[in-house]
């Protein structure tokens, strides 16, 4: 039937009393009814072929290797079902067929020339693709020579990156996975993320999604899932090697390898090496995208001690960013300022250090408090002298004062602290709260805490910090602390008296 001459016929009918644009408007639904039924025609002609060759190679056997659930779906299709509805399960049955080459360890390019051309909307190119990288990798399991495996693996992922962005990729992973080739399933995810976002919408999306119309950007927003959903199997793969690598329960030897991910588990050692390899090879990329997914999964899975063996320039920016959208999270900033000190910004890590010691929080002790503040000088002197000396770094010197003195009240505020937890009673659980909570300055230390409780020791040392010298005040504490001792010490006999209060006097 030549349907073309039809349609080109068909424009001379109709009635003349009908105006052009209706006669016009006519002819074009005529003729896409026609081409429809000719597409439904050609696709049943396409449904036959493939049965017919289902049939010619045991289809009882084909079906048999479908999940239970696609064997019942097909049992309950008719012909029509099949033909209008079953995209998915022609697909199915096609690839099917092909496997049960690639099982018999038969070339599929046959099979696979056959079904494209009696069936070429059914199996793709892309569906052929995919079964000779199925067996090429397949085939290298039998090759003893690495340098031909090595190549036959190459060639595999060549074909790979021909069929594009529409790849299965879960399928390849589990592939390649198959044959512990790990640095493929890297080079795969990351390379079919950027062909399914050669313009880079996902990145802009990433970075300005809290601005964005869910409405206007819908098109972009699966654009951004589309290429999630390849940096996930990845790490989906890496985050099950981890768990293997500390598992007793895969203590098997490589020399146990099966054809099948399912069948074999790398013991503890070669999980650890591969995920190694993994991290390895990911960071590597000038994907940012996956940079900052990767930090994500890393910072959900408790591992950020993984973080800090990461050399890229994109995790500071990711730090920054995470930290301040969890407003300031201690654990991220304890994080962040360790990643600064161990990439030489000092200065930078000292001023994260600081502002650890002063959060108004009861997550952080006041003896946390003091070795934050330890940590920033030790920060602060790290750096270049001449940096701190040269006067357009005159600020870095100050700095550096500041934290001198704050750690200094700080240790007076631990005295005190001390001093308080010593006494016990029920009604200084409070006062104990508040010291650890945040720093306070000399005059808070003083008037809340060293002068209601009485602790004259701690009083002394705040008035010299404070460069305090009230001569007459000076001297009421120091009669007060001596009563005190003298108190503490009437039992004992007047020379041994003599050389406690002479020790007491020495402390200050």
């Amino acid at each position: 039937m030549k349907f073309q001459s039809t349609m080109e016929s068909d424009k001379y009918l109709g009635s003349s009393s009908t105006s052009t644009y209706s006669m016009n408007d006519q002819q074009m639904i005529e003729r896409n009814l026609i081409f429809g039924l000719y597409k439904l025609i050609e696709h049943c002609l396409e449904v036959l072929n493939l049965w017919k060759l289902l049939c010619i190679h045991q289809f009882h056997v084909i079906v048999a290797n479908l999940a239970a659930d696609k064997r019942n779906q097909l049992s309950n299709m008719n012909f029509k079902e099949l033909t209008v509805y079953g995209s998915e399960m022609t697909t199915l049955l096609a690839s099917a067929l092909v496997q049960r080459f690639i099982e018999d360890h038969s070339t599929t390019d046959i099979i696979n020339r056959r079904l494209q051309d009696l069936c070429p909307s059914i199996y793709k190119n892309e569906n052929a693709l995919h079964a000779k990288v199925h067996e090429m990798v397949l085939k290298s399991k039998s090759y003893t020579n690495e340098n031909d495996r090595k190549i036959l693996l190459d060639n595999a992922m060549k074909l790979c990156k021909k069929i594009g962005p529409r790849i299965n990729l879960p399928a390849i992973c589990d592939l390649f996975q198959s044959v512990n080739w790990y640095e493929a399933i890297v080079d795969i995810c990351l390379t079919t993320g950027q062909q399914r976002d050669p313009q880079c919408l996902a990145l802009h999306y990433y970075k300005n999604r809290d601005k964005m119309e869910t409405t206007v950007d819908l098109q972009v927003k699966n654009v951004f899932d589309s290429r999630i959903e390849c940096y996930r199997l990845l790490l989906d793969v890496y985050g099950r090697l981890v768990q293997q690598s500390k598992s007793l329960l895969c203590q098997r030897s490589s020399t146990e390898k099966s054809s099948s991910t399912s069948d074999y588990h790398p013991n503890p050692d070669e999980a650890k090496q591969y995920a190694q390899i993994i991290l390895r090879m990911a960071t590597q990329s000038n994907d940012e995208l996956f940079h900052y997914t990767l930090y994500n999964w890393l910072y959900e899975h408790n591992q950020m001690d993984k973080i800090l063996e990461i050399k890229s320039k994109y995790l500071e920016s990711y730090l920054k960013e995470k930290t301040s959208e969890i407003n300031d999270s201690i654990a991220l900033m304890d994080f962040l300022w360790l990643y600064y000190e161990r990439n030489g910004h000092f200065s930078a890590a000292a001023q994260i250090l600081a502002k650890l010691a002063e959060q108004n929080s009861n997550e952080i002790p006041l003896y946390k408090r003091i070795e934050y503040l330890s940590r920033a000088i030790v920060c602060m002197k790290s750096l270049d002298a001449r940096l701190i000396t040269n006067s357009s770094f005159g600020s870095a010197g100050e700095f550096l004062h500041t934290l001198e003195e704050k750690i200094e009240v700080a240790r007076i505020q631990m005295q005190l602290l001390n001093s308080l937890e010593k006494l016990k009673p029920p009604h200084y659980e409070e006062a104990i709260q508040m010291l650890n909570q945040q720093l306070l300055n000399v005059t808070s230390l003083y008037q809340d805490f060293a002068e209601p409780f009485q602790l004259y020791e701690c009083q002394l040392k705040i008035l010299h910090c404070a460069g305090h010298d009230d001569i007459s005040l000076i001297e009421n504490i120091w009669r007060n602390i001596l009563d005190k001792e003298l108190r503490s010490i009437r039992t004992v006999d007047v020379q041994t008296r003599q050389t406690l209060l002479r020790n007491k006097i020495k402390e200050f």
